[in-house]
């Protein structure tokens, strides 16, 4: 603006020049604003209005475009960036669910429309100066000379600046290297914004002036877009040939599935708008650096994640534990949601690139450094939950309210859809929950630590137990506090009760159980540990170490052995809930996709327990496993077979569960054969379906359209190492579900 204005003849001195320049910027500024917040004010009197939302941003964005720019003589480029600003910061609450993603949308296309319509217009313009008046070249050779000099002249300018400013772009901020600084040179006359500037000094030099003739705006537009058309075949080469090396292949994979679950968890309500620009330039970063650095997208949260020393004093302190919630919550929470969507992204990302690269090499080495990237978020998360156990409380009751709110929208449309509710009835419950999920982000509910009592009725195991059974067992089972890497169990040793875990995680490892097909070793709160050792007598199976702190009661041998005793129906319950943690252990490449409540419903819902006399025949179909939990039995050409182990038929393919055939020989808890004999005592097998089994696994359960559960609704949630559950159940006649007593096994004698 002060260029062109100087060229129109306008003269200035020092301080009309800072007059006009803070008039123009500052002042355009202000009308930004004060469009935005008008249109926000009216914004405000609609609600859920997508068609209005998109107009009304349309129409204040031109409008004060126009106002500014042309009536005003001020900045409209700035006036529109200052209205965009304000929308971003003060009204993510006020453009809703999918009303947001239709506006987002929209816009992508309004962008992509008018920056076509500027490279036809600059088209149109050269035809018509250059083609119809062939003078421009005859007669004005000079002053072609003199453009591409200028043109010259700008790039030196701007590669001056960069470089004078190299430094602060290097260390603050993003982060820039030499390399994409020479980008930013090379490109910094290409794209629309050029070639709209130049466009404006052809409808200047239209205008009858002494100073800009009318073939110079021609010919500024001809050759800034000779320009895009040399420079965009080289930029290309710039990026793709010299100044990025090779990459390497595992890493890429492993970032772009880290981001995709980002954009998943933004759309699930796990993590904020906020949270989510912060994570996705931390993989934008490590994209940059991955040919030279291992993974290093924590590098560019950690300053994002911090934990003061005295917040320990404070939670020391003699204040209301209400009091210090909410002055902690608002400094901590951002750290939370990183640190637990970073920890959640990695590990879908680490279950992805072995999918699809398989157990290679270059597999391994990336997991690794995914594993130990994920070290500080875990510290993080243990320090808070030590200092401050209520804060992962409050955070993780805002996300099941969220999710709990969305689940009601989604069965909402799905009862419109299905004709059992009509349009009119469907925006009003719309309505309604999207006023809830408006009160929720604007003023979420701080919440109150459970009571002991609360944590151990609330464990699945203890729960599902006759009334008669239970109290008992409350009033005599004491809550421990575990720190980090406290034993549980020692693999070998023997057992002298279980373990209930309520908060926390709990890692397992074994040397002789196939330990390594695993990629999260993790048992979360709601596992019940060590019950399949009580049950059987047997010793430890593995060492069961504590990954975070971990609140969980104990109860011993004799208790257990005294509710089986109590009835036949809590028996199969137990042996049922002990087959969920074997089966992790056992098949972890299957299982391990699956929550520990998923594998619960599907070890009591989806499978069949059955009891073999001696001398009878196992024989199972090829699309079923088998797990032997007690009893021996023989196979041909076999060893004895001892539980625990893993039952498959011949034909089955090893595989589907992660496994290799050569591995077959060396692993003594999975055997595969056409039948199988039940030797010198009674055995009990549980049976899945391999399609069933696979289908739960990988999340592709059928939801039933428009009607709640009638048992359970879950809801995941993340934790630090492990997946936190929240259980909404409906009271059922049948507290022990037995599962189905139908299977693909056929017995012989």
């Amino acid at each position: 603006q002060l260029f062109l204005q100087m060229v129109l003849g306008r003269s200035f001195n020092t301080g009309s020049i800072l007059m006009f320049l803070s008039e123009v910027s500052l002042g355009a500024v202000a009308l930004g604003l004060a469009f935005a917040i008008i249109s926000l004010l009216w914004l405000g009197f609609t609600f859920n209005d997508t068609i209005l939302e998109m107009t009304l941003t349309l129409a204040v964005s031109y409008i004060a475009f126009y106002t500014v720019q042309d009536a005003l003589k001020y900045s409209g480029i700035l006036t529109v960036t200052a209205l965009g600003m304000f929308y971003a910061a003060f009204a993510k609450t006020t453009f809703k669910g999918d009303n947001r993603r239709s506006l987002h949308d929209f816009w992508e296309i309004v962008a992509y429309i008018a920056n076509t319509i500027i490279f036809i217009l600059s088209g149109v313009i050269i035809a018509d100066g250059v083609l119809r008046h062939n003078v421009h070249f005859e007669r004005h050779g000079t002053s072609w000379g003199f453009l591409l000099l200028l043109y010259f002249y700008v790039q030196m300018a701007r590669a001056a600046v960069v470089g004078a400013l190299y430094l602060l772009l290097r260390y603050f901020g993003y982060g820039l290297d030499f390399k994409e600084a020479i980008i930013i040179v090379w490109s910094g006359l290409r794209g629309a914004v050029s070639l709209s500037l130049a466009l404006s000094v052809k409808r200047a030099s239209d205008t009858a002036q002494p100073f800009l003739k009318p073939e110079v705006g021609t010919m500024v537009v001809c050759v800034l877009h000779w320009w895009h058309r040399v420079s965009d075949p080289d930029i290309e080469w710039f990026y793709h040939t010299i100044f990025v090396a090779r990459t390497w292949y595992g890493q890429p994979v492993s970032n772009k599935g880290v981001q995709a679950s980002y954009w998943a968890m933004l759309d699930e309500g796990r993590i904020t708008q906020a949270t989510a620009n912060i994570l996705m330039r931390s993989v934008d970063e490590a994209m940059d650096l991955v040919s030279s650095r291992p993974l290093c997208d924590w590098n560019s949260l950690q300053s994002n994640v911090y934990f003061p020393s005295y917040y320990r004093f404070l939670s020391a302190s003699m204040l209301p534990q209400s009091f210090i919630t909410y002055f902690t919550v608002q400094r901590l929470e951002s750290g939370c949601y990183i640190c637990a969507a970073f920890l959640r992204a990695h590990r879908i990302a680490r279950r992805q690139l072995q999918d699809f690269l398989g157990d290679s090499e270059i597999a391994k080495i990336v997991i690794d450094e995914s594993n130990a990237g994920g070290e500080e978020a875990r510290k993080f998360l243990e320090e808070v939950r030590c200092t401050f156990p209520q804060l992962l409380c409050v955070l993780k009751t805002r996300q099941v309210t969220y999710a709990v709110l969305t689940h009601l929208s989604e069965n909402v449309q799905n009862l419109w859809k299905t004709g059992l509710l009509e349009e009119k009835e469907m925006a009003h419950l719309d309505d309604a929950w999207q006023t809830d999920l408006k009160k929720l982000k604007r003023s979420p509910q701080l919440v109150k630590m459970p009571r002991v009592s609360d944590l151990l009725g609330a464990h699945p195991l203890v729960s599902m137990l006759p009334a008669a059974v239970r109290a008992p067992l409350l009033s005599n089972t004491k809550e421990n506090v575990k720190g980090h890497g406290a034993a549980l169990y020692m693999e070998g040793l023997r057992a002298t009760g279980i373990w209930i875990v309520s908060i926390g995680a709990v890692k397992w490892r074994s040397q002789r159980l196939s330990s390594r097909h695993s990629l999260h070793p993790i048992f979360s709160h709601g596992s019940t540990l060590g019950l399949y050792e009580v049950l059987t007598g047997k010793s430890c199976l593995c060492d069961m170490i504590t990954d975070s702190l971990v609140r969980c009661f104990f109860i011993e041998a004799e208790k257990i052995d005294q509710l089986r005793q109590s009835d036949p129906s809590v028996e199969a319950f137990l042996w049922q809930e002990s087959a969920a943690v074997i089966a992790k252990l056992l098949i972890p490449r299957v299982f391990e996709r699956m929550t520990m409540q998923e594998t619960r419903l599907l070890v009591s819902t989806g499978s069949a327990m059955n009891l073999y006399t001696k001398g009878e025949d196992i024989i199972l179909e090829h699309n079923y496993i088998g797990i032997l939990l007690e009893g021996t039995l023989k196979a041909e050409n076999q060893n004895n077979i001892v539980p625990p182990g893993v039952l498959l038929p011949s034909s089955m393919d090893l595989e589907l569960l992660g496994l290799q055939s050569s591995e077959m020989n060396h692993m003594d808890s999975c055997s595969a054969a056409n039948s199988y004999q039940v030797e010198a005592q009674a055995a009990r097998v549980i049976i899945f379906e391999v399609g069933r089994l696979f289908t739960e696994a990988n999340g592709q359960r059928n939801q039933p359209g428009g009607s709640f559960s009638a048992e359970a609704l879950q809801l995941s949630m993340e934790e630090s190492t492990g997946e936190e559950q929240v259980i909404i159940t409906v009271d059922s006649t049948n507290k022990l579900p037995l599962g189905d007593s139908s299977s693909g096994v056929t017995r012989g004698s």
